[in-house]
């Protein structure tokens, strides 16, 4: 259980969901490589704990094994409150040796004559060529991916399968002790095909 969010050099600790195994293998190669500390959340209660202490929590749904795909899907709600979010990906990323695929869901709610949404897709595309900006500058390869779906659905099985990822990172909605997940966190946790890494955003 993860007792501290941070180091004194502010590395945000990693809680792993581990259920009844140990932390796996390749989680701690990750973490030594990154200089991250890691510890085991094995229950809701203390993987609620970790979110609302500022810690990231993996969620591994039940794999030891590293993933074989080296795509890191990043889910961009909105700059600069997601920069946790590209961080987490690109570092993901280079210990995989893979490429992040940046995406922003544009939600259906804007229908297709909607005043907002040429706006919203404005406001999407922004935020994407920000993303690409801060992770070529970081040396990752990048891709991006705008989307008309529900937020919550980014992670979701279905597009989590189209998307080949190895890994899904999105930011935590709020360090509410009694509502930590948001809907999109909720839906990733749930249903998402593969590793899940929820990222604390910014207070």
């Amino acid at each position: 259980m993860a007792t501290s969010a941070t180091t004194p050099a502010g590395r945000t600790t990693l809680a792993v969901a581990t259920g009844p195994a140990d932390v796996p293998g390749w989680v701690r190669r990750w973490c030594r490589r990154s200089g991250r500390p890691v510890s085991a959340a094995p229950g809701p209660g203390d993987q609620s704990a970790a979110v609302t202490g500022g810690a990231a929590l993996l969620v591994t749904r039940g794999r030891t094994e590293q993933p074989t795909s080296p795509v890191v899907v990043a889910a961009v709600r909105d700059l600069p409150a997601d920069r946790p979010v590209l961080a987490a990906a690109a570092e993901a990323a280079g210990y995989l040796g893979g490429t992040v695929l940046a995406v922003h869901a544009v939600p259906l709610s804007f229908g297709e004559r909607s005043v907002g949404l040429g706006e919203a897709v404005r406001h999407g595309l922004r935020l994407l060529d920000e993303a690409v900006d801060t992770l070529t500058r970081r040396g990752i390869p990048v891709e991006v991916r705008l989307v008309r779906r529900w937020p919550h659905e980014v992670v979701g099985e279905d597009l989590g399968e189209d998307l080949g990822a190895g890994l899904l990172v999105l930011g935590s909605a709020r360090r509410d002790p009694l509502r930590p997940f948001g809907p999109v966190a909720r839906s990733a946790l749930s249903h998402a095909p593969c590793p899940v890494l929820v990222v604390p955003r910014p207070l």
